[in-house]
């Protein structure tokens, strides 16, 4: 894009967006990015700024959900609550095994699990 004097620059939004990227989520200064597209620096400090901007609002007032959407978020929500108790049952199994070999191995005076780097003898 070559910088015309006295005109002003059309950028597409798209292009505007990603000029404000360039200088927001890089280490380059708006002067490098403002080269590079071929614009000013300050140019590139305000698109910046109104990029900013404009996501804030965007974060900070969602969009509703339409019907769909809600009941897969229902979904999903019943889905993580469903994997959360496995998990819970799958934790209290396991410290159910470990206390079982615990006990076993105190009875008997034997080790049951298995030593780590322990070699299997050759037959």
């Amino acid at each position: 894009m070559k910088k015309t004097p006295g005109r002003p620059v059309k950028i597409s939004y798209a292009l505007k967006a990603e000029i404000a990227k360039a200088y927001l989520e890089t280490d380059q200064t708006s002067t490098e990015v403002g080269k590079k597209y071929g614009i000013s620096d300050n140019y590139v400090r305000i698109l910046s700024r109104r990029y900013k901007a404009a996501n804030e609002v965007n974060l900070k007032t969602p969009k509703p959900l339409s019907e769909s959407e809600q009941q897969e978020a229902e979904a999903l929500q019943k889905r993580i609550k469903e994997l959360e108790e496995k998990l819970e049952f799958a934790k209290l199994k396991l410290e159910a095994t470990e206390t079982m070999i615990d006990v076993a191995e105190e009875m008997f005076n034997i080790d049951i699990r298995k030593k780590r780097g322990s070699r299997q003898q050759k037959k």
